[in-house]
């Protein structure tokens, strides 16, 4: 049963909330601020409505400020007179409370307002836990970039043609095949992008959007919207250089720029269009690594009169932590692209004919010496027969390597390699294993004619 704390300074009206609610939801009471975060500190609360006047020290909008920085989960709700509804109003929008109710309140209209509260508090909560969980692949992803450098320093020394090599080669190979099994079901870069205006220009109206990323510590800064993605220098854009010292000298705020601010400069920069009356920035700051972070701008536009006021700005803060979260995906797509390409490179960096199969003999990866060998580019080998490829045959070789190894579970050598007809090659199959036993083969063919 969900948990909602009242406070209010009246007990008859604490009773009067407690006797309505308390077959719907499990209800706590107090009146006064320490009694609610007593409450607050040991239970799990989901929603906290509160009087607009507690007799303290402090008012009962600056009271769920409070609550809204330790517990950001919680969906809080001000209930005042109706002689007090202007004063709330403008609580509403300072505090970012969910909603106001007055004094005498509807019983239907009050249950209403409280679910559909505890409806926007477990969202909040679900955006944290995957944000907890993004924040782990992350340190996955810093795993991954160590074993890169170890092994472009493995290249660097030569080492790649013994055996010891082959086998950190044969342990990297098997956790880049986990990292791109995990981002096979994903979209491309520019899918993102379009997925992420898309998705914006749903919740907020505008006529015009795109997303800014600026690095720190780089002069330039990256412009992604539909059909466009481009890099410029800071340095050379100085109306630009404005909008952003504003931004950071404002705590990374929203900032919504009328006509006379938005100069047409940065309309066209920015948008791409000089029409535009009313523009929005809205910055999510993301740190990357221990010295680096980003700050990530969603720039939107309108061309009529209506300009850009504090509910658009709400509805970008209510979705903030999924716009972070697929902000932070794009991060890690163009990573994992600069990963990959690193990884290609020792692989084909490697002399030797180098391949890797499926266990139903499909080719998955062949080296550039392989290429040379069989005259077949590895896009056009990748998913044929590994048989059909290297033998122009219509079914396993006999004595074949990767089958022995795939029975066996263990490397499998064998001298005068069948697959390239060279009797000089001195073949090694290992197998690789994942959560469900054997996934494919690596097979490393040593040419000592070559030596």
């Amino acid at each position: 049963m969900s948990k909602i704390l009242i406070v209010d300074d009246e007990k008859q009206i604490l009773a009067s909330l407690n006797r309505l609610l308390k077959d719907c939801f499990e209800v706590f009471t107090a009146e006064n601020i320490d009694k609610a975060f007593e409450i607050l500190n040991n239970q799990s609360i989901d929603v906290v409505i509160s009087d607009y006047n507690l007799n303290n020290s402090i008012s009962g909008s600056d009271f769920l400020n409070m609550i809204s920085e330790k517990w950001p989960h919680i969906t809080r709700i001000i209930l005042t007179g109706y002689s007090e509804s202007h004063i709330a109003k403008d609580a509403l929008n300072r505090a970012g409370v969910f909603r106001f109710i007055t004094k005498p309140w509807n019983d239907e209209n009050l249950k209403s307002i409280i679910l559909e509260a505890i409806k926007r508090s477990k969202i909040v909560k679900k955006n944290i836990e995957l944000l907890r969980e993004i924040e782990e692949q992350n340190k996955k992803i810093e795993t991954t970039t160590q074993i890169i450098d170890r092994e472009l320093k493995l290249k660097e020394k030569r080492l790649i043609e013994s055996k010891k090599t082959i086998s950190s080669v044969q342990k990297q190979l098997g956790a880049i095949n986990e990292l791109l099994s995990k981002i096979s079901s994903g979209k491309t870069f520019k899918d993102l992008v379009s997925a992420i205006m898309e998705g914006i220009s749903n919740i907020v109206k505008c006529d015009a959007s795109s997303i800014v990323n600026v690095m720190d510590g780089l002069d330039n800064f990256d412009i992604y919207s539909h059909g466009r993605e481009e890099s410029l220098s800071i340095s050379s854009h100085p109306d630009f250089v404005s909008i952003l010292n504003t931004i950071r000298s404002g705590g990374y705020n929203p900032l919504v720029l009328s006509s006379i601010y938005a100069t047409k400069k940065n309309k066209e920069l920015l948008l791409g269009m000089s029409s535009v009356s009313s523009m929005l920035l809205f910055p999510i700051y993301i740190k990357t690594t221990s010295k680096n972070s980003s700050v990530f701008i969603l720039v939107l536009g309108r061309t009529g009169k209506e300009s850009f006021d504090k509910d658009d700005i709400n509805r970008l803060k209510d979705i903030s932590s999924s716009i972070y979260i697929a902000l932070q995906r794009l991060e890690t797509v163009n990573y994992i692209h600069f990963a990959l390409k690193q990884w290609e490179d020792v692989f084909n960096s490697i002399l030797d004919p180098l391949f890797i199969v499926s266990t139903d003999y499909e080719i998955i990866r062949i080296n550039e010496a392989v290429e040379k060998i069989t005259g077949c580019d590895s896009v056009s080998a990748m998913r044929r027969k590994c048989y059909q490829v290297f033998k122009n045959a219509q079914d396993i070789c006999n004595d074949c390597l990767v089958k022995k190894a795939i029975s066996s579970g263990q490397p499998s050598t064998s001298e005068g390699v069948i697959c390239f007809d060279n009797k000089s090659i001195l073949a090694t199959a290992y197998p690789v294993s994942g959560d469900n036993g054997i996934t494919s083969v690596i097979q490393y063919n040593n040419d000592r004619s070559a030596e």
